[in-house]
């Protein structure tokens, strides 16, 4: 046998033996641990879901980041699964205990959740967290922060909220489980309305903040609710009147405000017009008097 084939002989047993381990290892490992029911969307919804996959499948910590280019592809496909409204959430939820998700895809699927704004997810996130705090699911355990910014989008509660400026990392699965479960025990009529009426009320001395940073998150969550919008929208004027020469400070309210004003003109022309009474003399084409 010449040394070429001598050679090939052992390139290839090398790589049998390697698959073969690969194989056995494959075979043996856990499966991969899951939080939500199986379901199947719509083949519209479906493709979705796979879009937001592609369009978000960079991560988050690459050195660089993600482009400006990247960053709009994934808001426009997660943009274009919410607006199937809720009777997407059951896939949704289903497609997040897929072990093939792209790093960036299963954070911006989870702020889908949220924004499908379907109160029954609230019961299923908080059961996640109880599977996530048992044994054998700690290789998505990083899933709790995720799981707690839907949670509070979908409740305006502040549990486990980390504000910004405040350090803070992702909590044990089971610590956050019981608080949201206590925090659900108190809410036996659940009324999403009245508990931003009551976040709304408790937030609103901040929106003067003196520290500017602090004033633009509080005026950002007050012009991403319709109710508040027009006060949000009208204190990240004011904000921009007080922003500093700096380019940080003026891009981000500037970017915010359009943002909020665009959904503000989308509001209003949604909104029912409202006629005037018709008088019976003027119906009847007797003039009035």
């Amino acid at each position: 046998m010449t040394r070429h084939r001598v050679l090939s002989a052992i390139v290839l047993t090398a790589a049998s033996v390697l698959s073969g381990s690969v194989a056995r290892a494959a075979e043996h490992a856990p499966p991969f641990p899951r939080l939500f029911a199986p379901a199947k969307g719509s083949p519209s919804v479906e493709w979705a879901i796979r879009r937001v996959d592609r369009a978000c499948g960079f991560s988050e910590m690459e050195r660089a980041g993600p482009t400006p280019a990247e960053e709009r592809r994934c808001s426009s496909a997660e943009s274009e699964l919410v607006a199937h409204g809720p009777k997407a959430l059951g896939a949704v939820l289903a497609s997040l205990d897929r072990d093939d998700l792209g790093p960036g895809a299963r954070p911006r699927l989870y702020d889908a959740v949220a924004k499908l704004e379907d109160r029954s997810a609230v019961a299923i996130l908080v059961s996640a967290l109880e599977r996530l705090a048992a044994p054998g699911a700690e290789e998505r355990t990083w899933e709790v922060e995720y799981i707690e910014l839907a949670l509070q989008q979908l409740t305006f509660a502040k549990v486990g909220q980390v504000l910004p400026w405040e350090p803070g990392d992702s909590r044990e699965p089971a610590l956050a489980a019981r608080e949201w479960k206590a925090w659900l025990s108190r809410q036996p009529n659940f009324d999403a309305e009245r508990l931003l009426a009551e976040r709304l009320d408790a937030d609103r001395p901040h929106l003067g903040d003196a520290d500017f940073w602090r004033a633009f998150w509080y005026a950002s969550f007050f012009s991403e609710h319709p109710v508040s919008r027009e006060e949000g929208v009208a204190a990240l004027q004011r904000l921009l009147a007080r922003a500093a020469s700096e380019d940080e400070e003026k891009s981000a309210v500037k970017e915010k405000l359009h943002e909020a004003e665009r959904e503000l003109r989308r509001q209003r022309a949604r909104a029912p017009r409202v006629t005037a009474p018709v008088s019976p003399a003027t119906s009847s084409g007797t003039p009035g008097v």
